[in-house]
């Protein structure tokens, strides 16, 4: 407990010096052991707000990405946004609470009693309890279905077909929350062990399940690739070279941690590191969002968000986003660089949350007009080559002008030969 106190020692004392910590990281028992927890719920949490954003433009534009992603219940993301506010608005509470050695309400009101009742150390768990059960009661019907999706895509690398978009999107996902999964693990560690001792939490921050929660993910959507790499019989195709991808994100995650251990391997992943965030860029632009074709202004044929510029901005945005996306994924570099680390790392998990929801938005709209899902929206089409574009228009209408001359004979024909009859 002495360790603790002399961590402790720095801690804040009202509202303003806890900001000014948040902001300027102090090496306190707080920042070094107990923030994680904080940080992996705020981050979850935050990631389910910003999906209601994204069901939100769905609904706008007219992307059906209920279909595309096989729900079959009604989802009002307007409420989901609302319930993220009520339960930051809890987590910003817990966490002054934490922060404050003061007694913030009268010690004869029931409140307090039941505030003093929990010990400061356990606020961080019962904020976690408090969390799942809230998502579990306000949302049970969505939380089935992630859990199911979930268990679908542990399995898909063994299924006897093809994987199918929702199971490698929603795997997609969690390769963007590996840092707060790894926080997440911190906790039951923290709570399993001795808290009061600083070697015991140490030891929390170098348990080898962190490096494999790292690997998980990747490890998962490499076996997708090469299912259906193994169900289309080839093996040069666009899916190999999405395995490429993830394998060169798991040498990352590799020398990351051998890095940490010796310096002389930093050079080693700083080289995989930029060849996987190039590639990776490149994949997102070309593959994920079919954008880039010189032909339309570097964006495709079809768009439907409408304004052009926003696609810009979604690609300069995804490539300063992925610089530092390698760094979710590199926890034992981050060590080697002065650098308030842990402030640090809630500031890149938070980043890469919100380029998986930019990811979101495009990879769901090139797979509605792959699939030509629910045309009842207008596309617009971008400029391009006009002679290609106006011929592949000119084609279209004069078939659609034949189909209706056809149908319009037949139906004329099929009138007087009844009229004969009669």
């Amino acid at each position: 407990m002495q360790q603790q106190q002399q961590y402790d020692s720095g801690a804040t004392s009202n509202v303003g010096e806890i900001i000014s910590v948040v902001v300027v990281e102090q090496e306190t028992y707080f920042f070094r052991y107990t923030f994680p927890i904080y940080r992996a719920l705020a981050v979850f949490v935050l990631y389910v707000g910003i999906l209601g954003i994204n069901e939100l433009i769905f609904n706008e534009y007219k992307i059906n990405y209920q279909k595309l992603l096989n729900i079959d219940f009604s989802i009002k993301p307007k409420r989901v946004i609302r319930k993220v506010l009520v339960f930051l608005f809890i987590f910003f509470v817990f966490f002054i609470w934490y922060q404050l050695e003061i007694d913030i309400l009268d010690e004869s009101d029931q409140i307090s009693k039941v505030f003093d009742a929990i010990e400061k150390e356990y606020l961080g768990i019962v904020l976690w309890i408090l969390c799942i059960a809230y998502f579990l009661f306000v949302g049970r019907q969505t939380c089935l279905w992630a859990a199911h999706t979930f268990l679908q895509s542990l399995l898909s690398p063994f299924r006897p077909s093809t994987v199918p978009f929702q199971l490698g999107f929603a795997t997609d996902q969690i390769v963007s929350l590996v840092g707060p999964l790894k926080d997440a693990e911190y906790t039951l560690c923290y709570y399993s062990s001795d808290y009061q001792s600083v070697d015991q939490l140490n030891q929390c921050k170098k348990t080898p399940v962190l490096l494999y929660i790292a690997f998980f993910p990747l490890l998962l959507r490499m076996g997708q690739c090469l299912r259906n790499c193994y169900q289309k019989r080839d093996y040069k195709g666009p899916d190999m070279l999405n395995m490429i991808k993830y394998f060169l994100s798991v040498l990352v995650v590799y020398y990351s941690h051998v890095a940490a251990g010796n310096q002389k391997y930093l050079d080693i992943w700083i080289f995989f590191a930029v060849i996987s965030t190039v590639y990776s860029y490149a994949w997102d632009i070309k593959k994920d969002w079919n954008l880039g074709d010189t032909r339309h202004g570097f964006l495709r044929e079809k768009i439907i968000y409408k304004k052009p510029h926003l696609y810009y901005s979604a690609m300069a945005l995804n490539f300063g986003l992925r610089c530092m996306w390698v760094f979710t994924i590199s926890g034992g570099v981050v060590n080697h660089f002065d650098i308030k680390r842990e402030s640090f790392k809630f500031l890149i998990y938070l980043l890469e949350v919100i380029r998986r929801c930019i990811w979101n938005l495009l990879r769901m709209e090139n797979e509605q007009i792959n699939q030509k899902l629910d045309q009842h929206f207008n596309f617009i089409f971008t400029p391009g080559n006009k002679s290609v574009n106006h011929e592949s228009i000119r084609s279209s209408i004069e078939m659609s002008l034949l189909n209706f001359h056809s149908k319009t004979s037949s139906m004329k024909s099929s009138l007087l030969l009844q009229s004969d009859i009669c």
